[in-house]
């Protein structure tokens, strides 16, 4: 009979009856609030976020005599942290401190520090690690303080702080502070001088850079106003050269030369570069390729980059387009200044001719120089018509201004086309109203002019847009448009 009964009861007794481990989940899932099995930390878990202070719960334990070990306090502080309970980890870092029963370390104060900054500020940051024990002020408690600095921008508190690691020798062998302060530097500060100053610092301490692209730090070589060193630009390249574009590589170098005077190795570096680019950033190098060429270097340059320009499909914005301008007519080239304000008029290219009637300065300035390569072509027309018009400014005699709107009226009129079309050029055009104003407040004429202009049926389409032959006029009178609106 027994050995009937015992499979049956041996089954009841094993899915009716809860095994031990069933018993030791429960405590994990359900807090118990039975006092013997309850603990500071479970206590400030429960405590609701919005309590402003946990101080009284904290004294409370005390009283109960009860005795947090360090361990479990920094624990606590730990998880407020990890639910953003900022506030609360700081009372409890702080009260931590104020009982003078524990043996803090180092790593207490630097926690402190850091919440101290992100909730009251780097000034208050910085006299709390000034109050700190002088034995307790390591490495890790100052480079606190400037990796707070760099999180909350503050230059001014970095330096300070990074001289005092300088002061007591904290800078030997680690990279981190250099790193923050070079970061602080280019990205905060745009000082190309000190980052350069810090590169060759650490380039003698055998310490490499991070947090900002070898590329960046590289053209502060270049851009640094006080620092010229081309050796260390040279070391630097030599180190860190395959982590750059390579572009930047001849670039910057190229840039650095140009402004020591070496004019020759400086052009061959830039004609250089032009092979090392990609398509990712052609288009801006060739504008600044382009101005280079346009300032120091030979008509072939010039020549050479604007046909590749074209290749790839890539135009000149307005910098760029005036400086080849200036170029041009410096050269005497005609043909050279012609295409590029044809370009301009039929905005072929990247002008932002939206902005024209703002820059009346600078249509002026290249106008200027426009008219004046213009007039020392001896074949063309334009030479007595410049020359007239130059001379009746300056007299401002009645029959000079009769002659003067003869000839701009016929020149708006197309009668002078043997190489230039005022009907669709803007640039020259402007110039003739700017003329007509300056030092003459002549609104009337300045306004049959622009009549003329709206009137022409090939007038550039740039010049219709958002009216701006009028916006031009009230620009330069200040306001306000004198001869109609027809």
């Amino acid at each position: 009979m027994n050995h009937l009964l015992r499979p049956h009861f041996g089954s009841f007794r094993r899915s009716n009856l809860p095994s031990r481990c069933s018993f030791l989940r429960f405590p994990k899932t359900v807090p118990s609030p039975d006092p013997v099995h309850d603990s500071l930390k479970r206590r400030i878990e429960r405590a609701p976020v919005s309590m402003p202070s946990l101080t009284p719960l904290l004294h409370e334990w005390r009283q109960l005599g009860n005795k947090p070990g360090l361990s479990e306090l920094r624990s606590i502080i730990s998880s407020l942290q990890k639910f953003d309970r900022f506030s609360h980890a700081l009372q409890v870092s702080e009260w931590m401190s104020e009982q003078q029963v524990y043996t803090l370390s180092t790593v207490d104060f630097e926690t402190r520090l850091l919440l101290i900054a992100k909730l009251r500020g780097l000034e208050e940051a910085s006299n709390f690690l000034d109050a700190i024990p002088l034995k307790m002020r390591d490495f890790y408690v100052h480079n606190a303080l400037l990796s707070s600095c760099k999180t909350y921008g503050s230059l001014s508190i970095a330096e300070t702080t990074f001289q005092k690691m300088r002061d007591l020798g904290l800078l030997a062998s680690n990279s981190k502070p250099y790193n923050t302060m070079l970061s602080l530097y280019y990205y905060t500060a745009e000082d190309h001088d000190m980052v350069v100053k810090l590169l060759l610092e650490m380039d003698n301490r055998r310490l490499e850079p991070q947090g900002v692209p070898f590329g960046k730090l590289f053209s502060c070589f270049a851009i640094a106003s006080c620092v010229t060193d081309s050796v260390g630009m040279e070391n630097f390249l030599t180190k860190w050269g395959d982590r750059m574009e390579p572009w930047a590589t001849s670039f910057f170098p190229a840039c650095l030369y140009l402004q020591l005077g070496s004019v020759d190795k400086s052009l061959s570096l830039f004609r250089k570069t032009e092979e090392l680019l990609d398509d990712a950033c052609r288009k801006r190098m060739y504008g600044a390729l382009m101005r280079v060429y346009c300032q120091h270097g030979e008509r072939e340059d010039v020549y050479r980059l604007s046909d590749l320009a074209k290749r790839h499909g890539i135009s000149f914005d307005t910098t760029v387009s005036s400086e080849m301008i200036n170029f041009f007519a410096m050269n005497n080239d005609f043909d050279g200044a012609h295409k590029i304000m044809e370009d301009w008029d039929t905005g072929a290219g990247d002008l932002g001719l939206s902005d024209f009637g703002h820059r009346n300065r600078c249509i002026k300035e290249e106008a200027d120089k426009a008219i004046d390569m213009l007039g020392k072509k001896k074949e063309s027309k334009w030479e007595s018509l410049t020359v007239n018009l130059q001379q009746n400014l300056a007299d401002g005699d009645d029959d000079g201004e009769k002659e003067r709107r003869k000839r701009v009226t016929e020149a708006l009129e197309g009668r002078l086309h043997d190489r230039w079309n005022p009907k669709t050029t803007m640039t020259l055009s402007a110039y003739t109203c700017v003329q007509y104003v300056e030092d003459r407040r002549d609104m009337e004429s300045a306004a049959e002019i622009l009549k003329l202009l709206n009137k022409q049926g090939q007038v550039s389409r740039a010049m219709d847009k958002d009216r701006l032959c009028l916006k031009m006029v009230e620009a330069m009178r200040g306001g306000g448009y004198i001869g109609g609106q027809d």
